[in-house]
């Protein structure tokens, strides 16, 4: 594809975001969800427990996948046992390479997004929720301000994943930004 509009939430955002800062002549626009990388905002309660050494963003046990859904949601969508038992038995397959991954990208000296994006032309929609508990919300002011053509929304009540807790208003949000629905 030579032009498209590109779009992540947390870890996919930041490589969306570092995609567009490399070849902003083929990102159309950009759709940011709470993404990594905003190195100057608050510290998060899950950056707190990372800094601790244990990352509650892989789940490996059923315990572990029920503290990881009260960290991304404020209301957890419902999950019947024949999904929740497939997700639980695929993160544990994939454990490992999520910590490699994880640790590559975030691990000794993460690349910051800030001084990546000051005076990024790209239109973008950055949306985060207020109540966070993954990355804080305080990421979005900074990006906003770095950005040149940059709209924020702060979703109310909402955690980490908005596509997956309240995916209507999310869409509408998008659909909006796009010019697509008043």
């Amino acid at each position: 594809l030579d032009s498209f509009h590109l779009g992540g939430n947390s870890m996919g955002g930041y490589l969306a975001t570092l995609f567009a800062t490399r070849y902003p002549e083929r990102v159309r626009s950009l759709w940011l969800l709470a993404p990594a990388g905003v190195m100057g905002a608050e510290p998060s309660e899950v950056l707190e427990i990372l800094e601790s050494g244990t990352n509650p963003l892989v789940a490996e046990s059923p315990e572990a996948f029920d503290r990881l859904s009260e960290l991304v949601f404020v209301t957890a969508p419902p999950m019947p046992a024949q999904f929740r038992r497939p997700l639980l038995a695929r993160s544990r397959r994939e454990a490992a390479f999520n910590h490699r991954l994880f640790e590559e990208l975030f691990g000794t000296e993460p690349l910051a997004l800030e001084p990546l994006v000051d005076g990024l032309a790209t239109r973008t929609l950055v949306v985060w929720g207020d109540n966070d508990r993954v990355l804080h919300d305080s990421g979005l002011e900074i990006l906003c301000g770095l950005l040149h053509n940059a709209e924020g929304i702060r979703m109310a009540r909402m955690g980490h994943v908005p596509m997956i807790e309240r995916p209507a208003e999310t869409a509408m949000d998008f659909l909006r930004f796009h010019g697509r629905v008043k």
